[in-house]
């Protein structure tokens, strides 16, 4: 046998572990009973011997070969030694050499003794005798086989394990043939009972270090006065000699010292230790407190203060993962108790987001720590499971059920995977114990009905011992010295549930009992209703695809009709819970996919911590901040139109400030240049005297006041394409969950400890500088007559380039070449206003990127000038001017408006909900006037712009026998603004809105039923959809406020305050592990972009993996895979750019909707792209790549990343960094346009705004890979990927090589011969749209 399968035996922490050769002699009742000579990995506990066929099948989590229970020991020859065990088999065991003799004696003789001290008997393995074979039928029962724990006999429904298992407490001590659900069972009992052991020992080991630690403080200082009870370090009040390492060396061969030993193998190493020289009489005593757990408090809340003052919840991730996953023997938990503790205060201050966020990591270093080997690495799980377990059930129960999905997915995986079979068992505990937390049972065993379902079903002999050993393992863990400063756990033991009533009060005792059961009802409700959703799926995945549809309908019907409903299927971590009420079955729609059967669910839900007093209490102040608003907007318009008449009619560029400053005229010039705007305009030009206030306005979306100058009114909301917001609220940012803001890249160590920014906010003006003056030059004017390039401007000053500029730079400059250059002396002439408009801007000090390039561009309009100069003296003609505005309004774009974009504030849910209400009015009315008559389709661009009426163009309309005032749209709302003369029921409808007598939902059912439609015929319906631009508006179907309000008009339960309608994708056959994890890099980036101030757009989506193969993903609202869009009848030849052109052409203001489409699509492709750079998203075709309602670009479906992609290391994606396509730059008005000087410029501030948290995106990446089951992580070299992603990240360099290494990978993508090609390939494989 090679000696690689020989271990020398060794003793660490209460558990003996090497290779051991045994022989059975004899056994009791036969009487030729020896056999061979077997090698085995043998750990011994106690008194209890395991055998293993080898080391590997011990690491594999494989059963054991033999399990006996120790009674007698004998020495034997050299090496040898005899046991007798307490079924009375004799064992002849023979160790590798003498020296592991000696120490399997050791250990042995200090477990008999120990059991002999406490007067330990085995009753428990005695009471039950072996199992006897159950069947009904008597005859040949000898020679079946059954299960030998609940004696079953095999059956074809019932197959049994040949050979599964040894079990001690019916003695037998072999593996014996046992059922599946037994075999479990049995697997989670010897797991108890090792814990047991572990905790017995650890009792005897601290009583002989105390004992120790007594004797040698005596021997120094015998009048030294030490307290038992409340134990302190006391090696500061010691003064030693120089005999004191004699007076100490001394004890340790004492008979009663010698016995300490044995019974401490700790205690045993010190000695060793000391005995060397290698540690002195102070390490000794220190190390023997240490392992005692007795500390200087003081010491320790300075070590924890310092803790918090210097770290992150980055490097307390890693800390914590080096502490709970040590790489070598580590005793002290003093450090992971502290983090732990730190993480814990974070809760208590508000920050259980923070801790959410990094949740996965957490429950996946708990995985990677079971189960326990010995005493230490126990010490170690039980802090982090009491962590968990506190987490769980006294801060919330979402991250409870997170929790409990994560780990029954790794039970799965144990099915089929080696290294997470090996921790099965210990899952399967905690999980039970944490239900019996979040139940409140008493015995500390919850049985697991519920947490773990099927997987445990033992019998009741079995339920009995984890019952009793339950209850033991919880009396030792109140003697536990290192524990949390707060635990659920030991708080319930040590009776804090039972506290006086006169202290505590009846009513706190009556609320805890009652936010336990609710608890305990949500999880059990949601874990239920859960599972039969993906039921549900996967039983859709076996059925034909066209049936799928109808047996869908059937199953909703069914499950609605039961009752059965549970907690928020999407389990959003926030203090209230979420009840599903209702499950529309004709709304739901399975996917055609022969592989998975994904299924879209429209979910009726009540949030229950949303009270008809708290909507009130909403409502009031978002009525009162609207009615301050209108007043705000009344007072600015007033002051406008005195304006405007003090100077005789015409407006002013920009009002100034109270102060008379008014450093913002420049943008004020250049706004009213490229857009004039109104003389009535309702809002004041930026730089007037209450910025603020403007700003406040669009946030808060006001209503139009009503007021008697209707020009005003009639005028758009300023940066909103037709008075609707840019972020419309109906698109994507309006996913149903909005979780509190999240820490995760936050230091704690601010005021009070509240959370402050760590990502440093001055590298985008910077990176902004640096990139334009790439842009500036590529703006050089090429040679004159003689062909050659001026030699100053070449060679310039030592170690300058031509353009004055540091050579250094250079590389980082030039990168983006496409550019281009313009030769004509016209195209000279516009140049020249580009650079003079970007000089003015700079020395304005208003636009960041032009200051950058300020001098820069001097030079290039002195060169500009010199040539000119040149070129008249050489031709003798007029140089050619250009002064057609259209075009200079059209250059004073490029590179300046598209940069200096105003941040758009972020709406409020409520704001969201009511702009989108409006726009789906708003559509609603010019389908109506169109369906009437009164529009033609001809026409409808022209009737839709601003003032689409007067005044005095309105009449009087009956209605119902009464005479009413014909009152245009624009007049009521803004929001309104080109929809036409009102109906009458609509003017109702919105009359009882304004005066908040009805919702949002309920104003959009009014008006859908009140409008008078006239019939089109099809014919005409089949002209409008293919041939009109107008219908174009209408590509993404029903919005999503018009859906809500169409299905709550029909439900019951949207009366409720709490009531919502959100949107869920069942999975199955699908891991969504992977994706949630790239889901949380992605909210990690989103956090970053916000932190350093980018205007970088994403949209993390929620994904709830609830096993290996289901899971729960949000839906994206009103959005479109490219795939579909292009499918879509009339989507035409002029390709996205045109698709969005269209979809902004009817609105109030069709330019300024178009910019708004474009500015959107570039800040999310740039930050899509990035991402995708970064962390290798592959299979990008037009089906993962969806498009909303305004614009933004959202990559979904993150199944290869990180090197993995279609076809491994022949796809077709591999060189390509992201997908960038002709189409999209396209939209981006081409690589010359100022746009894509924005997209450039944002990817490279988004990139150093990553980079500068490379360090919390590698402990990401090492925890979660360490152990993974991802398709990107399983079977890989992590540390490789690892370090690819560095590489990528360009961590070690400066920013201007990290800037010329991004300004390639952007030319490269350009370019990119892969990306047509894995278009053309799904095209043709799949029918995917290229």
């Amino acid at each position: 046998m090679p000696s690689s399968s020989f271990y020398q035996a060794k003793r660490m922490h209460g558990v003996c572990k090497g290779s051991l050769y045994r022989q059975i002699e004899k056994r009791p009742g036969v009487a030729s009973s020896s056999s061979s000579k077997v090698l085995s990995f043998a750990i011994l506990f106690g008194v209890q011997l395991v055998c293993y066929d080898s080391k590997q099948a011990y690491d594999d989590g494989d059963r054991p070969m033999t399990m006996y229970l120790v009674v007698a020991l004998s020495s034997s020859g050299n090496d040898a030694f005899r046991l007798v065990t307490h079924q009375g088999t004799h064992l002849l065991c023979r160790a590798m050499t003498n020296q592991c003799r000696e120490v399997w004696l050791s250990a042995i003789t200090a477990g008999l003794e120990r059991s002999l001290a406490e007067g330990q008997n085995t009753v428990e393995m005695e009471t039950f005798s072996k199992v006897k074979p159950r069947s009904h039928n008597k005859r040949n029962l000898k020679h079946q086989p059954y299960c030998h724990s609940c004696g079953k006999m095999e059956r074809l429904e019932f197959q049994l394990i040949k050979e599964g298992t040894p079990i001690l407490q019916y003695g037998e001590e072999e593996r014996v043939d046992i059922s599946e659900n037994c075999f479990v069972a049995q697997g989670v009992v010897d797991h108890v009972s090792f814990v047991r052991e572990m905790y017995r020992y650890q009792e005897l080991d601290q009583y002989a270090i105390q004992q120790a630690r007594y004797m040698v403080l005596k021997k120094l200082k015998p009048e030294l006065e030490i307290d038992h009870d409340n134990p302190k370090p006391l090696t500061s009040q010691l003064q030693l000699t120089k005999t004191s390492p004699s007076e100490v060396a001394q004890l340790f061969i004492r008979p009663d010292f010698k016995a300490l030993q044995r019974a401490s193998s700790t205690l045993h190493d010190l000695a060793t230790e000391f005995e060397q020289g290698i540690i002195g009489v102070l390490e000794l005593l220190e190390l023997m407190e240490q392992s005692l757990g007795i500390r200087d408090k003081e010491m320790a809340a300075l070590k924890k203060q310092a803790f918090r003052m210097a770290g992150d919840m980055g490097t307390s991730l890693k800390m914590l993962a080096e502490q709970a996953l040590p790489t070598e023997q580590y005793t002290s938990t003093e450090l992971l108790q502290c983090i732990l503790d730190f993480l814990l205060d974070l809760c208590d201050d508000g920050e259980i987001q923070t801790i959410a966020f990094y949740w996965p990591q957490l429950c996946n270093i708990h995985l990677q720590m079971l189960p326990p080997t010995d005493v230490a690495s126990l010490q170690r799980i039980e802090l982090m499971e009491d962590f968990l377990l506190t987490m769980a059930a006294k801060h919330s129960v979402h991250l409870a059920i997170e929790l409990i999905w994560s780990h029954t997915a790794d039970l799965e995986d144990a099915k089929t995977l080696k290294y997470c079979r090996n921790r099965k068992f210990a899952v399967i505990r905690f999980l039970c114990e944490l239900e019996s937390m979040l139940f409140d049972f008493e015995s500390g065993w919850g049985g697991g009905s519920v947490t773990v379902g099927g997987y445990l079903n033992p019998t009741k002999h079995q339920i009995m011992l984890l019952k009793n050993w339950m209850a033991e393992i919880q009396k030792y863990r109140l003697t536990q010295t290192e524990v949390l400063s707060r635990s659920c756990r030991l708080d319930k033991l040590r009776g804090r549930q039972s506290m006086d009533e006169a202290k505590v009060g009846p009513e706190k005792l009556a609320e805890e009992a009652l936010r336990i059961a609710r608890n305990a009802d949500y999880l059990s409700s949601h874990m239920a209703f859960t599972k039969r959703l993906c039921d549900i799926a996967e039983k859709l995945f076996h059925q034909p695809v066209p049936e799928r549809a109808a047996m869908l309908q059937n199953e909703l019907f069914r499950l609605n009709s039961s009752g059965a409903m549970g907690g928020d299927p999407l389990n959003t971590v926030k203090e209230s819970h979420t009840r599903v009420v209702r499950i529309p079955p004709t709304e739901g729609h399975v996917f055609r996919s022969k592989e998975r059967t994904p299924v879209l669910l429209l979910v009726e839900v009540n949030d229950e911590g949303v009270t008809e007093s708290a909507v009130d209490t909403l409502n009031q102040q978002f009525k009162s901040e609207k009615l301050k608003q209108e007043k705000r907007n009344q007072q600015e318009d007033e002051n406008h139109l005195k304006e405007v008449n003090a100077n005789g009619g015409e407006p002013t560029a920009a009002a100034s400030s109270e102060s008379g400053e008014n450093d913002d005229s420049a943008d004020v010039e250049q706004q009213s240049e490229i857009q004039p705007q109104s003389e009535s305009a309702s809002e004041p030009v930026k730089g007037a005297s209450a910025p603020q206030e403007a700003a406040t306005a669009v946030t808060d979306v006001p209503l139009a006041p009503e007021s008697p100058h209707p020009s005003i009114l009639s005028s758009p909301i300023p940066n909103t394409p037709g008075g609707t917001l840019v972020e419309d609220p109906g698109s994507t940012e309006g996913l149903h969950h909005e979780p509190e803001q999240r820490h995760a890249l936050r230091r704690f160590d601010g005021k009070n400890g509240a959370a402050r920014i760590l990502t440093p906010t001055a590298e985008k003006e910077m990176v902004e500088g640096l990139v334009t003056q790439a842009v500036v030059n590529k703006l050089i004017i090429p040679s004159l007559a003689d062909g050659k390039e001026d030699e100053a401007e070449m060679n310039g000053s030592e170690g300058m380039n031509g353009n004055g500029e540091d050579r250094s730079l250079a590389p980082a400059l030039k990168r983006i070449s496409s550019m281009g250059n313009a030769t004509s002396p016209r195209e000279q002439d516009l140049r020249r206003e580009v650079l003079n408009s970007i000089m003015m801007k700079g020395m304005s000090k208003s636009n960041t990127i032009a200051a950058g390039a300020t001098g820069a561009v001097q030079r290039h309009l002195q060169q500009l000038d010199q040539r000119l100069a040149v070129e008249l003296l050489m031709t003798g003609d007029a140089p050619i001017s250009s002064s057609s505005d259209s075009a200079r309004h059209e250059l004073l774009s490029l590179g300046i408006s598209s940069v200096a974009q105003d941040e758009q504030p972020e709406l409020t849910a409520e704001a969201k909900e009511e702009n989108d209400t409006m726009e789906a009015i708003r559509l609603l009315l010019i389908q109506y006037h169109v369906a009437q008559g009164t529009l033609s389709m001809q026409d409808a661009a022209k009737a839709l712009t601003p003032n689409m009426r007067r005044k005095g163009d309105l009449g009087t309309r009956t209605f119902m026998g009464r005479e009413f005032p014909e009152i245009d749209a624009g007049d009521i709302d803004q929001r309104l603004v080109g929809c036409g003369v009102l109906p009458p029921a609509v003017l109702q409808a919105l009359s009882l809105w304004k005066g908040g007598m009805i919702t949002n939902g309920e104003l959009l059912e009014l008006v859908k039923k009140d409008l008078e439609y006239v019939k089109v015929s099809e014919e005409s319906q089949q002209i409008l959809n293919e041939d009109s631009a107008f219908w174009q508006r209408f590509a993404f179907g029903e919005r999503w406020a018009e859906k809500r309000s169409r299905i709550a008009a029909n439900s019951h339960e949207a009366a409720k305050p709490g009531y919502d309608l959100i949107g869920v994708i069942v999975k199955s056959n699908d891991d969504l592990r992977q994706e949630a994890f790239v889901m949380q890099l992605i909210e990690l980036c989103k956090e970053a972009f916000h932190e350093a101030g980018l205007d970088l757009w994403l949209l993390p989506y929620r994904i709830l993996p609830t096993g290996r193969t289901t899971g729960v993903i949000e839906m994206v609202r009103n959005a479109m895979s490219f795939d579909a869009l292009k499918k879509r009848p009339g989507y035409g030849k002029g390709g996205l750019k045109e698709h969005l052109r269209r979809m902004s052409q009817f609105a109030a203001d069709p330019g300024e909707a178009f910019k708004s489409f474009q500015n959107n699509f570039v800040k999310s492709l740039a930050a899509y792209s990035l991402l995708s750079y970064l962390f290798l998203f592959k299979d990008r075709h037009n089906g993962n790549l969806l498009l909303d309602t305004v614009g933004h670009v959202i990559h979904i479906d993150f199944g290869f990343v990180f090197g993995i992609a279609p076809g491994g290391n022949f796809s077709l994606e591999l060189n390509t960094p992201f997908k960038l396509t002709e189409e999209m730059i396209d939209v981006m008005d081409g690589v010359r346009s100022s746009l894509f000087s924005e997209f450039v410029t944002l990817f490279c501030c988004g990139f150093l705004a990553l980079q500068a948290h490379t360090n919390t995106f590698v402990t990401l990446l090492e925890i979660t890979s360490k152990g993974s089951t991802f398709h990107a992580f399983e079977g890989k070299n992590c540390d490789e990927i690892i370090a690819k992603f560095k590489q990528r990240l360009c961590a070690g360099k400066n920013k201007e090589e990290t800037i010329s290494t991004i300004l390639d990978v952007i030319k490269e993508a350009t370019s990119s011969y892969g990306t047509k090609q894995y278009d053309y390939f799904q095209y043709m494989s799949q029918g995917i749209a290229q």
